[in-house]
């Protein structure tokens, strides 16, 4: 598919892809009927967003004889290097091993997408990769930021394109967060996620950084699983609405916890 500007009719719900090696970018942007995409055996490429903005996509799928690639619970994987590299709104990401990266850009834009689960076998996420994902409300991750137990690009907001001037780019829907890997909370990795209501921390986490939640100021809630073992200085500074928190026994130092109001 070209480069051209295409102005798709509003009774367009599905596109059957037979032949070509590659989809360009932002080859079906703004087609906001679009419901399901099946790609052909040929593709060796995709470039950036294709699916930009087309918050009816619900399923995505790659012919089963296409070599570079191949589909499960509505995702386009490259098989040989386990990166998923396109997403849709009704995405399940593979938990049996496939999948190993989220490429940069594989579900920017999909503002249908309302809830994703990203399982422990991925253990790198891109920059970017959820930008602009304006109705997420719910999300489960393995780790906070690019890699797990990265020691930088350790902000929660880097997947979304998170950076300096702009600070923490989350979209203002997402409420709800679970960490579920092996892995510490970095310092500073929830700074100035604003609009977070409640966060659950699981069993596999052992560890909460210093000012991990800082200036979280809209966080109401936080339940923290067993396995955490000390959380640091100023862990939950700032954090205005915070009415509840959940801590485990199991936790041996506590090194600062804000007056609850």
């Amino acid at each position: 598919l070209s480069d051209l500007f295409i102005v798709y009719p509003n009774s367009l719900k599905k596109v059957i892809v037979t032949g070509g090696s590659s989809i360009a970018t932002e080859a079906f942007a703004d087609c906001k009927t679009l419901e399901s995409v099946v790609l052909p055996s040929t593709l060796t490429s995709i470039g950036k967003t294709p699916f930009a903005k087309c918050e009816k996509l619900s399923s995505i799928s790659v012919n089963k004889n296409n070599t570079k690639f191949h589909s499960k619970g509505n995702c386009i994987i490259e098989t040989a290097t386990k990166t998923l590299v396109q997403g849709c709104n009704n995405s399940v990401i593979p938990d049996d091993g496939s999948v190993k990266t989220i490429d940069s850009n594989a579900f920017k834009q999909l503002t249908g997408l309302k809830k994703i689960v990203i399982p422990n076998s991925v253990t790198r996420i891109e920059e970017y990769a959820f930008y602009q994902c304006n109705s997420l409300e719910e999300m489960t991750i393995p780790f906070v930021g690019n890699t797990l137990n990265g020691t930088s690009n350790t902000n929660f907001g880097y997947i979304f394109g998170y950076n300096i001037t702009s600070h923490c780019l989350l979209p203002t829907s997402l409420k709800k967060i679970t960490i579920t890997g092996n892995c510490k909370l970095p310092m500073s990795c929830f700074d100035g996620c604003k609009s977070l209501k409640e966060v659950i921390i699981g069993e596999s986490v052992y560890g909460i950084d210093a000012f991990a939640f800082l200036d979280c100021e809209g966080l109401e809630k936080v339940t923290i699983g067993s396995g955490v073992k000390e959380i640091q200085t100023g862990a939950f500074s700032d954090c205005s609405s915070l009415k509840e928190i959940i801590i485990p026994s199991t936790v041996a130092a506590v090194l600062f916890i804000p007056a609850l109001l």
